[in-house]
């Protein structure tokens, strides 16, 4: 992940990581949800930017998926690129995560 940016809108934390979610750029994600999410933020990923992701970018989709229910918080991964989508339902993650099409789609879903 090259950058992550970031806005609040609503009330809910959008952020926008751009590049490859692997590795150690993964780690930086993790750390901003997990802080968000501790802090009671609805958040949505945008992913719309992100041209690939590996097993650990995975992972921190499902680890943060499990903060934000332990914490009774929002939280949506939208627009991914047909790469991640392809990516995401090869492992079946969309089962686990909640998924939407589109920014406008998870707003509307959190509100």
């Amino acid at each position: 992940m090259q950058s992550c940016e970031e806005r609040v809108e609503n009330s809910i934390l959008m952020l926008r990581p751009i590049g490859v979610l692997r590795g150690a750029s993964s780690a930086r994600l993790r750390q901003r949800l997990d802080r968000a999410l501790a802090d009671n933020t609805d958040v949505v990923v945008d992913l719309g930017s992100v041209t690939a992701v590996d097993s650990t970018g995975l992972g921190v989709m499902i680890h943060a998926t499990k903060t934000a229910r332990t914490h009774c918080r929002s939280l949506t991964f939208a627009a991914p690129s047909s790469r991640v989508k392809a990516m995401i339902e090869r492992t079946r993650l969309q089962s686990v995560i909640t998924l939407s099409p589109s920014v406008e789609a998870a707003m509307e879903r959190i509100r």
